[in-house]
Protein backbone atom coordinates (compact mmCIF):
# COMPACT_ATOMS: atom_id res chain seq x y z
CA UNK A 1 0.00 0.00 0.00
CA UNK A 2 1.15 3.30 -0.83
CA UNK A 3 1.62 6.26 1.67
CA UNK A 4 -1.42 8.09 -0.07
CA UNK A 5 -3.38 5.45 0.72
CA UNK A 6 -2.60 4.51 4.19
CA UNK A 7 -2.08 7.79 6.04
CA UNK A 8 -5.12 10.26 7.10
CA UNK A 9 -5.90 14.08 7.09
CA UNK A 10 -5.24 16.28 4.68
CA UNK A 11 -3.69 19.15 7.10
CA UNK A 12 -2.91 21.51 3.75
CA UNK A 13 -6.28 21.12 2.55
CA UNK A 14 -7.73 21.72 6.64
CA UNK A 15 -5.88 24.60 7.42
CA UNK A 16 -7.46 26.07 3.43
CA UNK A 17 -10.77 25.50 4.81
CA UNK A 18 -10.36 26.87 8.51
CA UNK A 19 -9.18 30.19 6.75
CA UNK A 20 -11.38 30.31 4.35
CA UNK A 21 -13.81 29.72 7.38
CA UNK A 22 -12.36 32.44 9.81
CA UNK A 23 -12.23 35.15 6.63
CA UNK A 24 -15.61 34.41 5.67
CA UNK A 25 -17.18 34.86 9.35
CA UNK A 26 -15.17 37.78 9.91
CA UNK A 27 -16.24 39.66 7.23
CA UNK A 28 -19.52 39.05 7.70
CA UNK A 29 -19.08 40.11 11.07
CA UNK A 30 -17.04 43.45 9.59
CA UNK A 31 -20.69 43.74 7.27
CA UNK A 32 -22.85 43.53 10.74
CA UNK A 33 -20.78 46.09 12.49
CA UNK A 34 -20.98 48.63 9.06
CA UNK A 35 -25.13 48.08 8.57
CA UNK A 36 -26.19 47.79 12.20
CA UNK A 37 -26.93 50.99 12.86
CA UNK A 38 -28.18 51.40 9.29
CA UNK A 39 -30.35 48.94 10.03
CA UNK A 40 -31.67 50.49 12.70
CA UNK A 41 -32.35 53.38 11.02
CA UNK A 42 -34.02 52.07 7.94
CA UNK A 43 -36.32 49.00 9.75
CA UNK A 44 -36.29 50.43 12.94
CA UNK A 45 -36.34 47.23 15.13
CA UNK A 46 -34.98 44.11 14.59
CA UNK A 47 -38.12 42.20 15.59
CA UNK A 48 -40.87 44.15 13.13
CA UNK A 49 -43.91 42.65 11.87
CA UNK A 50 -42.86 43.15 8.35
CA UNK A 51 -39.12 41.92 9.13
CA UNK A 52 -40.83 39.00 10.38
CA UNK A 53 -43.02 38.15 7.26
CA UNK A 54 -41.50 39.24 4.42
CA UNK A 55 -37.73 39.04 5.27
CA UNK A 56 -37.38 35.66 7.60
CA UNK A 57 -34.06 35.26 6.99
CA UNK A 58 -32.86 38.49 6.85
CA UNK A 59 -34.18 39.41 10.11
CA UNK A 60 -33.21 36.22 11.37
CA UNK A 61 -29.89 36.48 10.68
CA UNK A 62 -29.45 40.48 11.98
CA UNK A 63 -30.95 39.07 15.32
CA UNK A 64 -28.69 36.09 15.24
CA UNK A 65 -25.17 38.59 14.43
CA UNK A 66 -26.52 41.13 17.26
CA UNK A 67 -27.02 37.97 19.59
CA UNK A 68 -23.26 36.60 18.92
CA UNK A 69 -21.33 40.32 19.02
CA UNK A 70 -23.23 41.45 22.24
CA UNK A 71 -20.70 38.06 24.35
CA UNK A 72 -18.04 36.35 24.54
CA UNK A 73 -19.56 33.23 24.50
CA UNK A 74 -19.90 32.99 21.17
CA UNK A 75 -16.30 32.91 20.24
CA UNK A 76 -16.75 28.86 21.24
CA UNK A 77 -18.76 28.24 18.16
CA UNK A 78 -16.84 29.00 15.48
CA UNK A 79 -13.90 26.98 17.48
CA UNK A 80 -15.73 24.17 18.50
CA UNK A 81 -16.52 24.09 14.30
CA UNK A 82 -13.06 24.16 13.31
CA UNK A 83 -12.25 21.61 16.13
CA UNK A 84 -14.92 19.38 15.11
CA UNK A 85 -14.23 19.72 10.80
CA UNK A 86 -10.60 19.03 12.07
CA UNK A 87 -11.47 15.98 14.18
CA UNK A 88 -13.35 14.55 11.21
CA UNK A 89 -11.65 14.81 8.67
CA UNK A 90 -8.32 13.58 10.92
CA UNK A 91 -10.08 10.26 11.04
CA UNK A 92 -10.72 10.06 6.79
CA UNK A 93 -8.35 8.85 4.65
CA UNK A 94 -5.87 10.98 2.68
CA UNK A 95 -7.94 11.14 -0.64
CA UNK A 96 -11.45 11.24 1.68
CA UNK A 97 -10.31 14.39 3.84
CA UNK A 98 -8.96 16.43 0.70
CA UNK A 99 -12.99 16.04 -0.37
CA UNK A 100 -14.15 16.68 2.76
CA UNK A 101 -11.85 19.67 3.00
CA UNK A 102 -13.15 20.77 -0.39
CA UNK A 103 -17.02 20.32 0.63
CA UNK A 104 -16.77 21.85 3.30
CA UNK A 105 -14.90 25.34 1.72
CA UNK A 106 -18.16 25.36 -0.64
CA UNK A 107 -20.57 24.76 2.17
CA UNK A 108 -19.05 28.04 3.97
CA UNK A 109 -18.65 29.91 0.32
CA UNK A 110 -22.29 29.12 -0.07
CA UNK A 111 -23.94 30.12 3.74
CA UNK A 112 -21.55 33.09 3.50
CA UNK A 113 -23.02 34.02 -0.13
CA UNK A 114 -26.49 33.55 1.46
CA UNK A 115 -25.90 35.40 4.59
CA UNK A 116 -24.32 38.35 2.10
CA UNK A 117 -27.68 38.64 0.32
CA UNK A 118 -29.89 38.46 2.71
CA UNK A 119 -27.83 41.58 4.08
CA UNK A 120 -28.03 43.11 0.92
CA UNK A 121 -31.71 42.02 0.88
CA UNK A 122 -32.59 44.42 3.86
CA UNK A 123 -30.90 47.44 2.21
CA UNK A 124 -32.50 47.08 -0.95
CA UNK A 125 -36.24 46.33 0.22
CA UNK A 126 -36.55 49.67 1.26
CA UNK A 127 -35.69 51.10 -1.93
CA UNK A 128 -38.06 49.11 -4.34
Amino acid sequence: MSEMETSRGDYRGYVLSAIVFVVSVSLLFALYNVLDQFFIEIWGDRSGWYLDTYRTWGAKLWRMFNRCSSTWFFLWLPILWLLSTGLMQAALKKRNAQVFNKAHIAFILILSGLAFLSFFGLIMMPML
